[in-house]
């Protein structure tokens, strides 16, 4: 049990210390680098790719058969009882094909307001544990960072207030 505890913390970069008194009973201890974080997110899919959205930055998940999506000034927004959002197809955002058949949008919250990110499969809640891109990859990218999922695929973080700037340059 503990060797595989051990294999994944060391694939991690980080150590687990264990340190037993006869008498008093075992400490482990699991050390991770700075550089991780564990973080509460809803993994989504668009264009074939998994995609993580931060949970503490979603408003609200709707299935777009069920909204009015119009187009303003060239670009889609999305028409809600509370008002109306920008649109950010993920799949074209992140270097895909546009996807024209998206079945939900995730309203997430960024610096100065909401906006829908659409996607085409929702999977649910996880906790992930993250790790930064190197500089040259996040700067302009509208991503925070990527975690590697149970089956070994790369879920790629979006960063909702990178994304949120993007829209406005488009929509200004």
């Amino acid at each position: 049990g503990m060797d595989a505890v051990r294999a994944a913390i060391r694939g991690l970069g980080g150590e687990v210390l264990m340190t037993s008194e006869y008498g008093k009973g075992t400490n482990a201890q699991i050390r991770l680098p700075l550089t991780l974080a564990i973080m509460a997110a809803l993994l989504v899919e668009a264009d074939d790719r998994p995609f993580a959205i931060p949970l503490d930055r979603i408003e609200r998940t709707v299935r777009l058969a069920d909204h009015t999506v119009r187009s303003v000034a060239g670009s889609r927004m999305l028409v809600m009882r509370d008002g109306v959002l920008p649109i950010v197809d993920a799949a074209e955002r992140y270097g895909g094909s546009p996807v024209a058949d998206a079945e939900y949008a995730v309203v997430v919250r960024g610096s100065t307001g909401s906006l829908a990110v659409t996607v085409t499969t929702l999977f649910g809640q996880r906790e992930l544990v993250t790790r930064p891109l190197p500089p040259e990859v996040a700067e302009n990218s509208a991503l925070s960072g990527a975690a590697v999922m149970s089956d070994g695929q790369i879920a790629l973080i979006i960063d909702c207030d990178a994304l949120e700037t993007a829209t406005h340059l488009v929509t200004a």
